[in-house]
């Protein structure tokens, strides 16, 4: 790593709007943060704004980022990272040239990490290795009307599901449930037993051993109707034990996958230093690993004797969160677009700032061209897909191709995949007839997965409340889905159409429909105006 030394480091930055430029002392804006006051190299700016506005900004620019330092110092200089602070530069005007603006950037952030204090804003800009941070604010304005077409209007948004939800529906209790009914949300009554399998994938390089963890049910119906669930970027086969459980308490076989190309022992390797990022292959090695997966488990209850009559193979669920709601919907039938994400790539990269930081993975699939698209396995009935990453892989085309039951699960405060750009317009573009959109209030990337399990700490405002919180949510929605479109129960499946998702969980809220249109939402966050 080349770190430009802070021999020196800002003394001023340089705010340049239109024709006017004013010079905002580096010492000057610390006095402001800390303190409040305001010194007068400040006081134009200040006069400009209210004081809603004035404690805003404060607030920003000491907010620590709880970022370990080896994890800043190997994303900056990831091919993801470079591309980043590529995009940055268009926030600066003048003074030296490009290359020496990069590593600029990228030194203020390596320096501020590994400072005592933490990375901040602030910090950021103090550790700027050139006497003069110049901004330019029209830039900077473009980039926040940019933010606008990105970032969700949850409140509305969650406002029109719910209206939409609720018309012709009713919160009663469907009659035709089971006297030993018992509540989604609430642990099962079976035990189970956990079995790993081991496999390969003959798409992927060979050697490349991949594992599974395997629960089946006792003392249920045999076989047992299977789930499948596929783990995100930086997670593993136990992120989701605990929904496998679930399920596997109400009778469900779940196989949980670990996809080595993205899992957390890569994660770590990658951000240790002794390891590359993953690969856009990874785009076709992971639902191929569910069809292996489901290949191998095949062979074993027609030939083993110890699977025989324990589960089924031929009509399937799959559950996957975030790169693995990809992979979920890929392997349900949604095909990869090539033609689509190049396009949207393109449009991506004339917005000054880059909102939706899926993309950078995303747009990867250019690397792949002529990719045959078609990933899907026959045997997958029923898709549940949590903050699933599609905008720019899988497009309208690709998802109009998903023709079995699919449920689309978003959190209003990701900033990772955007509900809107990455879930709920995603959604419109479905055709199948057994479709549903959940907005989980105050949800973010990260709310269903533990967190004691992470690669990194990331800072709280990604997290979001306690994952604890909205562990019932997600064991109501996974076991009432699969329940209606896997074992075909009537009674779950009336409990899906009429709503009686638990509306309140702790610090969440959710809002759940079955239609929406792309005009609604337009008419609801006013995107065309």
């Amino acid at each position: 790593l080349s770190v430009i030394s802070p021999a020196r480091s800002a003394d001023e930055i340089s705010v340049r709007y239109n024709a006017a430029q004013r010079a905002i002392s580096v010492s000057d804006l610390e006095t402001f943060v800390t303190t409040g006051e305001i010194p007068r190299s400040l006081q134009w700016y200040a006069d400009r704004l209210t004081g809603e506005q004035q404690a805003t900004l404060r607030a920003v620019l000491q907010q620590p980022f709880e970022i370990d330092t080896n994890v800043v110092t190997r994303f900056v200089n990831s091919p993801v990272g470079e591309t980043l602070l590529q995009r940055l530069l268009g926030l600066f005007w003048g003074g030296p040239n490009e290359d020496a603006l990069y590593k600029a950037l990228r030194s203020s952030l390596v320096l501020a990490a590994t400072d005592e204090g933490g990375l901040t804003v602030l910090n950021a800009i103090q550790k700027y290795p050139l006497t003069q941070v110049r901004i330019d604010l029209a830039v900077a304005l473009a980039a926040a009307e940019g933010m606008k077409e990105i970032v969700l209007d949850y409140e509305k948004v969650f406002a029109l599901i719910e209206q939409k939800g609720a018309e012709g529906l009713s919160a009663d209790s469907p009659d035709d449930l089971s006297d030993d009914f018992r509540a989604p949300a609430e642990a099962g009554e079976l035990n189970w037993e956990k079995r790993e399998v081991s496999y390969s994938n003959p798409v992927r390089k060979a050697g490349v051993s991949l594992t599974a963890d395997v629960y089946l049910p006792e003392g249920g119906d045999a076989p047992a109707p299977l789930v499948i669930i596929s783990h995100g970027v930086a997670s593993t086969r136990n992120t989701f034990a605990y929904l496998a459980e679930h399920l596997a308490s109400h009778g469900f076989a779940v196989a949980v996958l670990e996809h080595p190309d993205t899992d957390a022992q890569r994660l770590q390797d990658f951000i240790g230093g002794s390891g590359e990022p993953p690969e856009p292959q990874m785009f076709i090695e992971r639902p191929n690993d569910v069809t292996a997966l489901l290949d191998t488990l095949e062979q074993n209850v027609a030939e083993d004797s110890d699977w025989q009559g324990r589960l089924q193979t031929d009509r399937v669920g799959i559950f996957g969160q975030s790169l693995g709601g990809y992979t979920a919907l890929a392997s349900g039938g949604a095909e990869l677009d090539y033609g689509h994400s190049v396009n949207r790539c393109e449009d991506d990269l004339e917005r000054i700032l880059p909102f939706n930081a899926s993309l950078f993975l995303q747009c990867r699939l250019e690397e792949l061209p002529g990719v045959d698209g078609d990933l899907g396995d026959d045997r997958v009935i029923a898709v549940l897909a949590v903050n699933p990453v599609t905008s720019a892989l899988l497009g309208p085309t690709g998802m109009s191709q998903l023709q079995v039951p699919t449920m689309i699960v978003a959190g209003s405060h990701d900033f990772m995949a955007p509900a809107l750009d990455e879930q709920i317009v995603p959604f419109t573009w479905l055709e199948t007839e057994d479709r549903y959109l959940i907005l989980q209030k105050n949800g973010t990337h990260f709310s269903f997965l533990p967190g004691e399990n992470a690669v990194f700490q990331l800072p709280s405002q990604l997290m979001g409340p306690d994952y604890e919180l909205a562990k019932p949510a997600i064991q109501w929605m996974a076991t009432t889905f699969f329940e209606a479109h896997v074992n075909g129960s009537s009674g779950h499946e009336a409990l899906l159409s009429e709503l009686l998702l638990p509306s309140r969980t702790g610090d969440f809220q959710y809002a759940l429909t079955r239609s929406l249109s792309e005009d609604e939402i337009d008419a609801a966050v006013r995107l065309t105006e």
